[in-house]
């Protein structure tokens, strides 16, 4: 079944934005164990925390299937590699 997701893929310790406005967070595939904590956020700001990965987190597809309503930014904190898949 296709679900018409958009992918973001990251590599790098930096805050993106990944879209603004409302949408759905479907997941995050961590690529290789995380160096760092991965937030993230609901909103432009930071004060609406939707999760936060912790530094060493393993391998794998993380589902959270929310909908979020001020937009979808992450803040990696090291250079893992991950993918957000999402869609407006």
């Amino acid at each position: 079944m296709i679900q018409n997701n958009e992918y973001t893929y990251l590599d790098t310790a930096a805050t993106t934005q990944i879209f603004l406005l409302s949408g759905t967070l479907v997941s995050i595939v961590i690529g290789e164990t995380a160096a760092g904590s991965i937030k993230v956020i609901d909103g432009a700001g930071t004060a609406s925390n939707i999760a936060e990965l912790k530094s060493s987190i393993v391998e794998g597809e993380y589902k959270f299937n929310c909908r979020v309503k001020n937009g979808l930014k992450i803040i990696a904190a090291s250079n893992t590699k991950f993918t957000v898949l999402w869609k407006k």
